[in-house]
């Protein structure tokens, strides 16, 4: 019994070790892939703030964002499959590698030491030139583009509301939370244009441009229903369109959470119904008997010792609904 709670306690550690290290570097993933994506500066405010833990929930929803970016650059993953193993290719970890290797062949190579490269490099196929878009290619690199177009109504708003601010002290703090000092020429547009730009200020620029735009928190895009100023179009160039795109609903990133515990809910009552059904078949045919094994009592005893709580009794369930066990 103490050496099967012994091994369990070892196991759980392990697993949160191995969740917390491909969590940390999946959110350098991301924070690489929204540039290319050309994310909403709201968006990935309101979404880095939720994906901070360690747990099972945050590590889903930044999985799943992954996903989302994947999709919208149309990375090929076909590389990855195989006849023996067509599956291959679902596996998050190896596609996750795959775009890590395409990102670092674009890195300039004498910026990798300081992991700053503000100029973006096309790496993937929505991002190309339409001259090298394959057909599946085409309706991704539209979505990009109108992306694009909302990136930088974006930075024309923050470099319009910077331009309201007569607060000295507040300005300067701002400024120096991207290391851009107050005689700098031109820093109202490069602030505006290096927000979200580095990936050790992510955190100084979520909660920037939180200051700013106070209302925008949880939603996905900075909420403005004016045209840009003409000092801002000049600075920023005239778009086509000044309208949030419809790619990014208002309060997309407040629902993504409540929709992936929602599915996960859906998902472990179905397994419930299901072993339960199958669970009913086996005593209506007599087939159920009692495990009876050295291994399985020692299994048992290991979970069942020290219950008291919640925490304990979730572990339990949790094993059920992974393993099956009825």
């Amino acid at each position: 019994g103490i050496q099967a709670q012994a091994r369990g306690r070892i196991a759980r550690r392990n697993a949160t070790r191995l969740r917390r290290t491909r969590a940390h570097h999946y959110r350098l993933q991301l924070f690489e892939l929204w540039r290319h994506s050309r994310t909403p500066l709201a968006y990935r405010s309101s979404f880095w703030d939720l994906i901070q833990g360690s747990g099972f929930l945050d590590f889903s929803m930044i999985e799943k964002e992954l996903e989302r970016c994947w999709d919208l650059l149309n990375v090929d993953f076909s590389s990855l499959s195989d006849g023996k193993s067509p599956s291959t290719s679902t596996s998050r970890y190896r596609r996750y590698l795959l775009v890590e290797e395409q990102l670092e062949a674009a890195r300039p190579m004498t910026e990798r030491v300081q992991e700053r490269y503000s100029n973006l490099v096309p790496c993937f196929p929505s991002e190309q030139p339409r001259s090298l878009q394959r057909s599946s290619d085409v309706q991704k690199a539209q979505l990009l583009r109108q992306a694009s177009e909302q990136l930088t109504l974006e930075r024309a708003r923050i470099y319009e509301r910077l331009c309201t601010i007569k607060n000295k002290t507040m300005l300067r703090d701002m400024y120096g939370a991207l290391s851009i000092p107050m005689d700098a020429k031109l820093k109202k547009r490069k602030f505006a244009e290096e927000i979200w730009t580095w990936t050790e200020q992510a955190d100084q620029s979520s909660a920037l441009v939180f200051s700013l735009f106070p209302e925008s928190k949880g939603g996905s895009y900075i909420q403005s229903s004016s045209a840009p100023t003409s000092k801002a179009k000049k600075r920023f160039g005239t778009l086509t369109s000044y309208q949030p795109s419809a790619v990014y609903e208002e309060a997309f990133v407040e629902r993504k959470r409540d929709t992936l515990i929602k599915s996960d809910l859906r998902d472990i009552a179905l397994a419930l119904i299901r072993g339960t059904q199958t669970l009913w078949t086996k005593m209506e045919a007599g087939d159920v008997k009692e495990k009876s094994t050295a291994s399985f009592s020692r299994q048992r005893s290991a979970i069942a010792s020290g219950v008291s709580g919640w925490e304990d009794e979730k572990y339990k369930l949790m094993r059920n609904f992974l393993y099956g066990e009825v």
